[in-house]
């Protein structure tokens, strides 16, 4: 941290987040840092893959998904049905 010193004085700051192309949920408020799992998995749990999706949940069939990424999220999110994201996968 760093006085400010002149008299009417401003600082600003540039809060900026950088992705690839394709990443639409990695930003300044991505899913995957929600953090708090035992607030974030109940509602995890009971959204509609559309409901996931705006939060920024990446979509069934989004390059994303594979059998390593599908293993992950059934990890950290047990009790959320990923059937539609498998099928697509598996499609």
């Amino acid at each position: 941290m760093s006085d400010m010193t002149l008299p009417g004085g401003s600082r600003f700051l540039f809060n900026l987040g950088y992705r690839a192309a394709g990443a639409d949920w990695v930003g300044s408020n991505p899913w995957p840092r929600k953090g708090f799992y035992e607030q974030w998995n109940p509602l995890m749990n009971q959204c509609s893959v559309r409901q996931l999706e705006a939060l920024g949940f990446p979509p069934p069939g989004h390059d994303y998904w594979d059998e390593a990424t599908l293993k992950g999220c059934a990890e950290r999110y047990p009790d959320l049905d990923l059937t539609p994201w498998r099928l697509a996968v598996n499609a």
